[in-house]
């Protein structure tokens, strides 16, 4: 019994050396893997959002986005996946479509409304905040702020203004018995547009529907009278990506801006200045 025993032990402790030891290099081959995966991938964004052509950062810069001093002294310091994510994200970028919110109270929408904007590749945000300070939920949003041009308004008259005089036919979305369908409005005989979404119970006020070329609506055949705002957003800025409306065609100059905007680190002044170049006014 004795020596059935001490086989036994010796049996197991030989099962347990060998487990051990397996375990030992699953260990070291998942920290390997760990590793490697955070030298190549340092973004904070998930993978399936950054796959591109490694050819892309040679491609653009210097031709589709005109060269600078900040972006030839700090593109050789970052690394190229992220080049590579933030100069397709620029070649995608759409400057003749434009959203505008006015007075939202729910932070959850407006940063999902963000968050859709920047996923179809707009880039101009203009916030009415004659009423309501434009909020938005930095989870929800998933840092869709930090990649955006927001303009904040105290009134609807400047932002009004400002869209018609740069050439903007302005889109009001409203449940007025005289909307259009959105399927009916023929987007593609606007150079430019604004979309303008208002408030998430109110709508958007007599003043800012007054200035609008159009108004437009989503058929509804349920029985409820709308969507919710955020989701009114992405249905009406998706049909518009459908048409090839939202489409790129970013000005160049403004390319070379936002790529120095989100190229720089947080650090940048002091490197800037110990290269003896001007800090940018933005």
């Amino acid at each position: 019994i004795q020596k059935c025993s001490y086989r036994v032990s010796i049996k197991n402790q030989f099962h347990s050396s060998r487990l051990i030891s397996c375990m030992e290099k699953d260990v070291t081959f998942l920290s390997n893997s760990q590793k490697q995966s955070a030298r190549i991938d340092d973004s904070d964004e998930p993978p399936s959002k950054r796959m591109m052509s490694s050819s892309n950062s040679e491609s653009i810069y210097g031709s589709l986005i005109p060269r600078s001093q900040i972006l030839d002294t700090f593109r050789p310091l970052t690394k190229k996946t992220r080049l590579d994510k933030m100069e397709y994200v620029l070649s995608r970028r759409c400057g003749s479509v434009h959203v505008l919110f006015e007075n939202l109270t729910d932070p959850h929408n407006g940063a999902a409304c963000m968050r859709t904007a920047d996923g179809l590749g707009i880039q101009h945000i203009h916030a009415v905040e004659s009423h309501s300070h434009f909020a938005f939920n930095s989870n929800v949003s998933k840092s869709a702020d930090k990649w955006t041009t927001l303009h904040r308004y105290e009134h609807c008259t400047p932002a009004l203004n400002q869209l018609k005089s740069n050439g903007f036919t302005l889109i009001a979305t409203s449940m007025d018995s005289d909307a259009q369908s959105l399927d009916e409005i023929e987007f593609n005989t606007f150079d430019k547009i604004c979309v303008m979404f208002g408030n998430e119970t109110r709508g958007l006020s007599k003043a800012v529907l007054s200035h609008a070329d159009y108004k437009v609506k989503l058929p509804m055949d349920g029985f409820v009278q709308s969507y919710n705002l955020s989701v009114t957003c992405a249905i009406v800025l998706y049909h518009l990506k459908k048409l090839h409306i939202i489409k790129p065609n970013l000005p160049p100059n403004e390319m070379q801006t936002l790529y120095e905007k989100w190229i720089l680190p947080k650090n940048a002044r002091t490197l800037i200045q110990s290269k003896q170049l001007d800090y940018p006014s933005y």
